[in-house]
């Protein structure tokens, strides 16, 4: 009989060890799972803090360039890059005349010659004033540009192919970008219509079926 308490008394230690193990290794998922979930939260918290950084800084990246204009072609070399030069050879070719204070600031984007001169004005009227001229350099071997951000030079390059291919397939269409947005009779596509699309020259049109942004 005492035996049979012993044994018994031991089968119930075992039990309640094994009770206890369990109830150790649960507490432990719990504790797990709240764990990674809290990681999860700071994961999702940081990604929309660097997310909403980007997005600031693509803000300011814009903002400051927003007076800015880039010239190609000017036939000058880097020691040329002289306010007086600038406002010089811009009265000669858009009949733009600027004084002194309206430029901030002007040099070369590389050190070979032509290279790209960038030009930041003190004024955005002035920045619209020089581009509204631009179509007088036509026929000449010289462009002038804004000053775009690199994201926006891509967004760029898709609304220029898509409109070369859109006048390619119809002559008889009106198609121009405006306000990072290619139209193409009076339909509108955005961006992200565009560069979903897998065969842009076969299925341009086929962007109006997706839900406007």
């Amino acid at each position: 009989m005492e035996d049979q308490l012993t044994l018994q008394s031991i089968l119930d230690e075992i039990q309640n060890s094994k009770n206890d193990l369990i109830n150790v290794i649960e507490a432990s998922k719990a504790r797990l799972r709240l764990e990674i979930e809290r990681q999860n939260n700071k994961i999702k918290q940081s990604t929309k803090e660097n997310t909403l950084l980007k997005e600031k800084i693509e803000i300011l990246d814009s903002t400051n360039r927003k007076n800015n204009i880039i010239i190609f072609i000017l036939n000058k070399s880097p020691q040329d890059a002289t306010s007086q030069l600038f406002r010089q050879e811009l009265k000669q070719l858009l009949e733009v005349d600027l004084n002194e204070k309206e430029i901030n600031d002007i040099y070369y984007l590389g050190k070979l010659f032509n290279a790209p001169i960038k030009v930041e004005l003190t004024t955005y009227l002035q920045k619209r004033t020089i581009l509204k001229n631009c179509y007088k350099l036509k026929g000449l071997n010289v462009s002038i540009v804004n000053d775009l951000a690199p994201n926006q030079r891509e967004e760029q390059k898709i609304l220029r192919y898509c409109q070369r291919i859109e006048r390619e397939k119809n002559n008889n269409s009106r198609c121009y970008i405006k306000h990072n947005k290619l139209i193409i009779d009076d339909n509108e596509y955005t961006i992200d219509e565009l560069a979903g699309l897998e065969h842009p020259e076969t299925e341009i049109r086929k962007a109006s079926s997706v839900p406007r942004r």
